[in-house]
């Protein structure tokens, strides 16, 4: 549970009919910041210039490396990303048209301060169900909640987020 008691008092409160029928608003001020990015994919490029032949691993810290210093000072980052990061079982990694990265860029996109990813592209199908399982997985595996996508009937539409004190859907 993100409601911290101080936040559900402050919204069961803001929520109490008054005589006159309408809500009782309670004025307080409090910032945070909030960043967003927008549709982060991966290129064959970027699979090319990633990998170590060596360790025969990705690394895609170099992707964020001169915004990495904005986002972490966010209190809250989002973050749209497009294809599927489905693992290498599901099928080579590859950019345009199908795209499938490595879960590496999830780890990347995770250290470079991002806490929320929205899953729902027109690429989230580019490897079938099979690949948004996986997709849904490797977030979790990486620390990174997700939007948009739900990886079954029970889970649910939304995520409820506090962050300093303020709590959102």
């Amino acid at each position: 549970n993100n409601i911290n008691k101080e936040s559900k008092e402050v919204f069961k409160e803001a929520c109490i009919n008054t005589k006159d029928n309408f809500l009782k608003t309670i004025s307080f001020k409090k910032d945070i910041t909030i960043s967003a990015v927008g549709d982060i994919i991966v290129h064959d490029e970027q699979l090319k210039s990633a990998y170590n032949k060596e360790t025969k691993k990705y690394d895609f810290k170099e992707n964020f490396s001169e915004i990495k210093e904005y986002l972490s000072k966010s209190n809250f980052t989002y973050a749209s990303i497009e294809g599927t990061y489905s693992g290498k079982e599901i099928g080579e990694y590859t950019g345009y048209p199908i795209y499938n990265s490595p879960e590496d860029m999830l780890k990347a996109i995770k250290e470079a301060g991002v806490d929320l990813v929205a899953l729902n592209s027109e690429h989230i199908l580019d490897k079938g169900v099979e690949g948004i399982y996986n997709t849904i997985k490797n977030c979790d595996d990486n620390g990174l909640e997700y939007i948009g996508i739900k990886d079954n009937k029970k889970s649910k539409n939304y995520i409820l987020k506090n962050i300093n004190g303020i709590t959102s859907v």
